[in-house]
């Protein structure tokens, strides 16, 4: 066995959010126990560190007492992990054990395939079918433990030990081991809504600070294990750069010619009653600036979004050509929140949000409904908060669902537009439209106003049109 050396190379696990959070106890000569219940991403995590470290020119060693090398090497490229190649050239090597009822015989196997060559990972899947085919001793168990305690070391090596948990437990089967391990990682799996939600919990790290107790994670086809930790941000920051309101009316009822970038908009509408004018909001203050925008609809598919923004343009006063130049560089997404967890959705959303100036979620009252207000409300303050110091504008657009949820929302926002139904001749509906700003008085808008101003914006934005060819 080697002995550790200084300029060895630095050993990761593959995925880089769990690199940040566990890096300084991922080290050579530490004990890594990887825990979890059935079907929960254990020998997915095991896979990708050994490759991450394999492609690296660091070997790593995979010692299985049940699973077969095709099959595992099979559901490996099943994750996008092609380790033939790897394989053939000795930088991975898979050994299949026989599991002994003598703990010394035991021993003495994994001893002589360790010592083959340098290796930087070494896995062992699982400690269960090892502790299966021993006596109940506590002696016994209390050698193996002290044996796995010291192997990192003597091979100067990161030990994976893998471990089953029953459902339900979170209770290795090696009593004290995750005492003396160096990372302790519990992997689970809830379901919520007929779907599947996994969870990875950092129970020790030395000599990291954690303070997360759950990081959702994802396994996908060709794409491996993505690890979404949650947006938390310490620091509310506040974004001074301006963003000019393209009418005087408007301006008026905001009482200021510029809103800032940090500033949040809520914009809300009878459930059952969905004016195009609520579109014109955005569409002005963005499109008038020359500024990026990015729509999330939860609720419309992106042709029914694109039909509404055009139909908008068209209402503020633009031309055919004017209006399909516009919509061109409008980027539009439509989003299912019943489709996945609530963190792969913030996390996607924020990295759709790269390089824009505005984003405008559509339909929020949806992903509302889908998750329960306790979960949702905190993961939504720091996704705002994390998009503010982005320098992102955010607009969001909701039905009105019922008193808490309009009131969150407000709660949430800087700057508040409802628009409400009023009879304006017989058997004819229009709107007034409500605003609030933070600081300023409300103020009360008429649709005819409303609409004079919407076309003041249309035509900085035809000028810019005419502009910019």
């Amino acid at each position: 066995m080697s002995a550790m050396t200084p300029d060895s190379p630095t050993l990761i696990t593959g995925i880089p959010e769990l690199d940040s959070l566990i890096g300084r106890s991922f080290t050579r000569g530490s004990m890594v126990v990887v825990a979890g219940h059935p079907g929960s991403g254990k020998t997915t995590l095991a896979l990708t560190i050994c490759r991450s470290n394999a492609v690296r020119q660091i070997p790593c060693l995979y010692i299985t007492f049940q699973e077969d090398k095709d099959k595992l090497v099979r559901y490996a490229k099943f994750l996008g992990l092609n380790l033939d190649e790897l394989e053939a050239m000795g930088l991975l090597d898979f050994v299949k054990l026989p599991v002994s009822t003598s703990i010394g015989d035991l021993i003495e196997e994994i001893g002589n395939v360790v010592r083959r060559k340098n290796y930087g990972i070494i896995v062992i899947d699982s400690i269960n079918a090892i502790l299966a085919g021993l006596e109940r001793s506590g002696v016994e168990r209390l050698y193996l433990q002290n044996y796995f305690y010291t192997l990192p070391t003597l091979t100067n090596s990161i030990l994976i030990l893998i471990s089953e948990l029953p459902l339900e437990s979170d209770i290795l089967p090696i009593a004290g081991i995750e005492f003396v391990a160096d990372i302790v990682v519990i992997l689970k799996h809830k379901i919520r809504r007929g779907l599947i939600e996994r969870y990875m919990e950092i129970r020790k790290a030395r000599g990291n600070s954690l303070n997360i107790a759950e990081l959702p994670f994802i396994i996908e086809e060709f794409k491996g294990l993505k690890l979404w930790p949650p947006i938390i941000v310490s620091e509310i920051m506040e974004n001074r750069e301006e963003i000019r309101i393209p009418c005087k009316s408007l301006a008026d009822a905001l009482g200021s010619p510029s809103i800032w970038k940090s500033e949040v908009i809520y914009i809300t509408y009878p459930s059952n009653s969905r004016p195009i004018y609520a579109a014109m909001i955005p569409l002005a203050l963005s499109l008038a600036s020359n500024l990026k925008m990015l729509v999330v609809s939860y609720k419309y598919p992106k042709e029914s979004i694109y039909y509404l923004i055009s139909k908008a343009l068209d209402m503020m006063g633009l031309t055919e050509d004017e209006v399909k130049r516009l919509i061109s560089i409008i980027e539009i997404t439509s989003l299912n929140p019943f489709s996945t967890s609530l963190s792969s959705i913030a996390h996607y959303e924020i990295s759709l949000a790269e390089g824009k100036d505005i984003v405008v979620f559509h339909g929020v009252d949806i992903p509302m409904v889908t998750f329960k207000l306790r979960r949702y409300i905190p993961a939504l303050y720091n996704q705002i908060n994390y998009l503010k110091n982005m320098g992102v504008q955010i607009v969001r657009m909701s039905s009105y669902i019922n008193r808490v949820m309009d009131r969150v929302n407000a709660s949430l926002s800087d700057i508040v537009f409802r628009f409400k139904p009023v009879m304006i001749e017989s058997g004819r509906l229009g709107y007034r439209i409500y605003t609030w700003r933070r600081g300023y008085h409300p103020y009360i808008m008429d649709l005819n106003i409303f609409e004079l101003c919407m076309r003041e914006a249309g035509s900085i934005i035809k000028s810019r049109c005419i502009h910019n060819g």
